[in-house]
């Protein structure tokens, strides 16, 4: 949000609050809660809070929300995060071999497919990788990885062993498409 969604956040906790029957938020409380969501553009605050009203995302909805409500409403909870990766990846894994590279929108992606042996070694794998992603990826959201933390591509074997036909080029860009999980996400989300 920028400073000039200060008035109509403040017109809409107000509301949110005289729904829930709850006293109006101090002034303090509001500023809290304002640069909680800085990174979230106000449209995607206002939908966050309606889906949390509308009890959408499990448990939501009884109460007023919180902030992580708004951020969990609009992006999921981690798990649901990385269950979306995993889905994703699995899909690449059906749609390109070990000879690819690659490289994922998502740093996290990045994060998780290090901890299962990159690309090469996610392909190879003779168990359920599954669970180490998973438990990677949540790693990744909770050190709020970024691009700065990973490599930029995973390289293939046709990379790898030097095929003359390889070029840059050839890297495939896997694009998540709704794995929501960042700011940069939300901010994609609300066409910034």
């Amino acid at each position: 949000m920028k400073r000039e969604d200060w008035k109509r956040f403040t017109d809409l906790m107000k509301d949110v609050w005289e729904v829930y029957q709850r006293p109006p938020l101090s002034e303090r409380g509001m500023r809290l809660y304002f640069d909680a969501l800085a990174e979230v553009p106000f449209e995607l605050v206002v939908q966050g809070i309606e889906r949390h009203m509308k009890g959408r995302t499990g448990e939501s909805g009884k109460f007023a929300p919180t902030p992580a409500d708004v951020v969990i409403a609009l992006v999921g909870t981690p798990e649901q995060q990385a269950g979306a990766a995993w889905a994703c990846v699995k899909s690449t894994l059906r749609s390109y071999s070990l000879y690819e590279s690659l490289k994922f929108d998502d740093p996290k992606i990045h994060y998780a497919l290090q901890a299962c042996g990159g690309w090469t070694g996610l392909c190879n794998a003779t168990v359920d990788m599954e669970p180490r992603f998973r438990r990677a990826y949540l790693a990744a959201v909770q050190r709020e990885v970024g691009w700065k933390d990973v490599p930029e591509h995973f390289s293939g074997l046709a990379e790898q062993n030097g095929y003359q036909s390889w070029t840059r080029e050839n890297i495939v860009t896997v694009e998540t498409g709704a794995i929501p999980s960042t700011p940069n996400m939300l901010r994609l989300a609300s066409g910034e």
